[in-house]
């Protein structure tokens, strides 16, 4: 049974239909075939559940290198200004991890063109600005509108 024969949902019909039935008219002793069958059921879903995890990236709402980076450049500024800067720049592939972050927190991105054409994402109170000409993972210091 491949992956992708799992996943188009007839390996989960036939276990809600299983499931069902030892529910609803089940025996009190399982027979070993059963236990041996919950057994490779169990870790095929847990072999799923792997796969999409590695499928969704490494960036989850909970917890994702980027976004600490970023949340640490602002609680600096924070403390060193009283409130969080308006900007801070950033590299191609810092833009797409707090993309796929946003995607996977459920939040619609706030992706825009600023005055000087450059692309700014919402992040929080601050915008993150795609620096094209950085690294891909270059995460720059929190600045203000008039550029201190």
């Amino acid at each position: 049974m491949t992956r992708r024969s799992l996943l188009t949902g007839g390996f989960f019909t036939g276990l809600a239909g299983t499931g069902a039935g030892a529910v609803a008219g089940g025996t009190a002793a399982e027979s070993p075939q059963s236990s041996k069958s919950d057994e490779q059921s169990t870790r095929v879903l847990e072999e799923i559940r792997d796969e999409l995890r590695l499928q969704r990236g490494k960036c989850s709402p909970a917890s994702c290198n980027v976004v600490d980076t970023i949340r640490s450049q602002q609680k600096t500024f924070l403390k060193n200004r009283g409130k969080f800067p308006d900007f801070i720049d950033i590299g191609i592939d810092v833009w797409e991890s707090i993309y796929d972050w946003h995607v996977v927190a459920g939040q619609k991105p706030e992706i825009g063109r600023m005055q000087d054409g450059r692309y700014g994402m919402g992040f929080m109170t601050t915008t993150l600005v795609l620096r094209h000409d950085m690294t891909g993972s270059y995460i720059g210091l929190g600045y203000d509108a008039r550029g201190e």
